[in-house]
């Protein structure tokens, strides 16, 4: 130092590995609804009791002890009864590294409508960590049942069918010509527009193994340059988490470019195979349960969507589809549980607090 100071040898260097202390998370894609009461279905209702299970595991090093659930609440849907008393605990009662446990929430769902996403944020801990690790939960198309259709053809000749526009232009029209089938209706992209993202989506539908499906397109699309694809139109399968998955005719009028393209794609439906060039007839493709990934799908409630997009210059007329028939699907339609037990304060209820 710059003065005078006490000093002495120095200690021999010691070299020291640090040491992975326990860590709490939670698995976001473990949530598992159980109903307690009511009509016992995979949705959220009001006024019936919800069992909602989850895993969480220790992802450092050493033992968690004691782990536990410190905190649950909705803000999507704040008057919903906690019927857990907290903290509660999360079994088993230690957590060595990478081990799992289970905990749970009761809940007393209460101004959920149609259609809603309820939200669960959980709060989880153990004995000597710094800080809780917070989590929120999903629960989509709350106060539905379900209704199975055999088969249904949407033509769109009376209206849009529970169709619905995402973004971009998709327009119902007869003004360019007659539609598929030689009916009058049909859905129409944007036309001859640079920069387009145009998407168009079916209400949401629970696939079952064996569902398929059918379309007819017409389109004029911007053909290959140079051996490259640009613009282009193709159908997915939306979950609900918007996660978009690509699904490719297996018979009939099928795709014909490559994954190659254009990068402003990205923000819409990817450089990923679909239609284009000038296809200026109406024709038919098809997706059995494979192509149309049912299996992979079943349960799940997701979205048909039909999407065209175009880049920077060279556009043509654009796409257009009609005649949508999907086989086999369950529909939602509106909760048939009346909410009459909601007005029973939950401490007048015949069940436990746990």
């Amino acid at each position: 130092g710059s003065s005078d100071a006490c000093t002495g040898p120095a200690s021999a260097c010691t070299t020291v590995q640090s040491v992975l202390g326990p860590d709490i998370a939670v698995d976001e894609n473990s949530l598992s609804p159980v109903d307690q009461t009511g009509d016992f279905d995979d949705f959220v209702d009001n006024c019936e009791i919800k069992r909602l299970d989850f895993n969480v595991f220790n992802g450092g090093g050493g033992t968690l002890v004691n782990p536990r659930i410190t905190a649950a609440s909705t803000d999507s849907h704040p008057t919903t009864i906690i019927k857990t008393m907290l903290p509660a605990a999360i079994t088993p009662s230690t957590l060595a590294a990478g081990e799992s446990g289970t905990g749970f929430i009761k809940l007393v769902p209460q101004g959920l409508v149609q259609g809603d996403t309820f939200e669960l944020t959980i709060e989880v801990t153990a004995d000597g960590l710094l800080a809780p690790q917070t989590v929120t939960f999903s629960l989509a198309n709350a106060e539905v049942d379900v209704q199975n259709v055999a088969s249904e053809t949407f033509t769109f000749e009376a209206g849009e069918q529970s169709w619905m526009l995402n973004s971009g232009t998709f327009a119902r029209t007869n003004s360019a010509g007659a539609g598929a089938n030689a009916s009058d209706w049909y859905l129409q992209s944007s036309a001859f527009l640079d920069n387009q993202c145009d998407r168009y989506r079916s209400e949401p539908v629970i696939l079952n193994p064996d569902s398929t499906l059918s379309m007819y397109t017409h389109f004029d699309i911007e053909a290959a340059s140079g051996g490259q694809w640009y613009d282009r139109a193709n159908v997915g399968l939306v979950a609900t988490d918007q996660t978009r998955t690509l699904i490719q005719p297996n018979t009939g009028r099928t795709y014909n470019t490559d994954s190659g393209g254009s990068a402003s794609f990205s923000g819409c439906i990817a450089p990923l195979q679909g239609w284009a060039d000038t296809a200026s007839t109406w024709a038919l493709s098809e997706w059995d349960a494979a192509a149309l990934q049912a299996p992979t799908f079943a349960g799940q409630a997701v979205q048909l969507e039909v999407a065209y997009a175009t880049d920077v210059s060279v556009t043509g007329d654009g796409f257009r589809f009609d005649h949508v028939t999907l086989t086999n699907f369950d529909r939602l339609v509106a909760d048939g549980q009346p909410d009459g037990s909601c007005t029973v304060p939950v401490e007048l209820q015949n069940y436990s607090i746990e």
